[in-house]
């Protein structure tokens, strides 16, 4: 998680450069534009030091009471929070917006006819047939019935259309 979080800080931009796209546009007299260089300079280190230290600070906080909050939204929590922690929270967007699939391996990938069916995940069609070639097969009559389940499968995969 750490290392994720990294990649996140260096991909984000730092405050120093956000407030300086926001200011350029000013014109200061001589003294006055070093006094604000220094600011600009204290402020690129303050924002530097908090960021580094978010998910440090996000887990050092005690856990929300899951009694009271049984019914939350995470994703709006981290959207509430995005001011507080927002690397964390564009990380948060990102990862939990992957979806996820409500079969389990065992009876999405065996040869017992239950193989995915229409209601049952949103693995696309290419993925669901990657995932069963990579199955080793022990004979040529297992290697048959492979190809026939994942024709089988692409063909209903096919046709599947996501409403919203």
């Amino acid at each position: 998680m750490q290392l994720l979080f990294e990649e996140y800080l260096h991909a984000s931009p730092s405050m120093h450069e956000r407030s300086s796209v926001a200011s350029s546009n000013i014109e200061y007299d001589d003294g006055m534009e070093e006094v604000m260089d220094k600011f600009d300079t204290y402020l690129s280190q303050d924002a530097n030091a908090r960021s580094q230290s978010q998910l440090e600070l996000y887990l050092n906080e005690s856990p929300l009471d899951r009694r009271q909050f049984s019914n939350l939204d995470v994703l709006d929590y981290w959207k509430g929070n995005s001011a507080r922690y927002p690397e964390l929270a564009l990380m948060a967007r990102d990862i939990l917006s992957i979806p996820i699939t409500t079969v389990a391996s065992e009876s999405a990938f065996s040869h017992s006819g239950r193989i995915i069916g229409k209601f049952r995940s949103s693995i696309l069609p290419e993925n669901a047939e990657a995932i069963l070639c990579a199955y080793n097969s022990d004979s040529d009559e297992e290697e048959e019935q492979l190809s026939t389940d994942i024709e089988k499968l692409v063909s209903e995969l096919g046709g599947i259309s996501i409403q919203k």
